[in-house]
């Protein structure tokens, strides 16, 4: 017969185990892996929780533009030797020498996920029908402005040719190229539809679920573009992503 002080060790060595076993399933982060992937690769988290993937509707201090980025490229990227990574463009942005215009060339190779060309007319739409819209609230529009003779203006964004376009702005500001680096586009033929309907567009499917396939100009990630095989990293470039 155990005594009572030992039935009291054994019980309070028994709840450690119990314990113990219950919490290393929890802590053991890498134990299950929801997709199967090849190749060297880089698995993260961030720690922040995003409003939604229709990020030019979202107000979280960029979260939610960063888990887009997941899935949708921007212009171009800085790697961490502040090195300048192009995503979407054909090559660097061009600045005039009064800093006045800006012009981009994308890829001509970009293309939505049904076949159709990505073209500089979706940026442009992006821009003056979405981001720079009285109907929507865009979080970052300040960086998309500039003051003239006491009154706050948006720069002008202008299609050159199906894959160029260029802003032009009337005050100088060194910054606007990080900005514009960043851009991702919506796809017009869809976004149109949206115009001037906040709350539709807020919601809408197309850009708020990654499994949306009601519409037959998108499948599945419905950003997604196709790099040529010398550009490809591995990670799915898009119109946006």
């Amino acid at each position: 017969m155990f005594s009572r002080r030992e039935m009291k060790k054994v019980f309070s060595i028994l709840l450690a185990v119990v314990s113990l076993l219950l919490i290393v399933p929890a802590c053991s982060g890498g134990a299950t892996q929801l997709h199967g992937v090849k190749g060297n690769f880089i698995e993260g988290q961030l720690g922040e929780t995003a409003q939604t993937l229709n990020w030019v509707v979202a107000s979280d201090a960029g979260a939610s533009r960063r888990y887009a980025g997941f899935i949708v490229d921007p212009l171009a990227v800085y790697d961490n030797g502040f090195k300048l990574q192009l995503r979407c463009l054909a090559k660097e942005i061009e600045v005039s020498a009064d800093g006045l215009v800006y012009t981009a060339s994308i890829r001509s190779d970009l293309k939505w996920t049904d076949g159709t060309k990505v073209t500089a007319e979706d940026y442009v739409f992006t821009m003056k029908n979405l981001m720079f819209a009285d109907w929507l609230n865009f979080e970052n529009q300040a960086k998309w402005q500039e003051t003239i003779d006491g009154k706050t203006v948006f720069v002008t964004p202008e299609v050159v040719n199906e894959t160029t376009f260029k802003i032009v702005r009337k005050t100088v500001d060194p910054d606007f190229l990080y900005a514009l680096y960043e851009l991702m586009p919506y796809p017009k033929t869809i976004a149109i539809h949206y115009e001037n309907k906040a709350e539709a567009f807020t919601q809408a499917p197309e850009f708020c679920n990654l499994n949306y396939s009601g519409n037959t100009l998108f499948r599945d990630i419905h950003y997604q573009t196709v790099r040529p095989p010398e550009l490809d990293d591995g990670r799915p470039c898009t119109g946006q992503d």
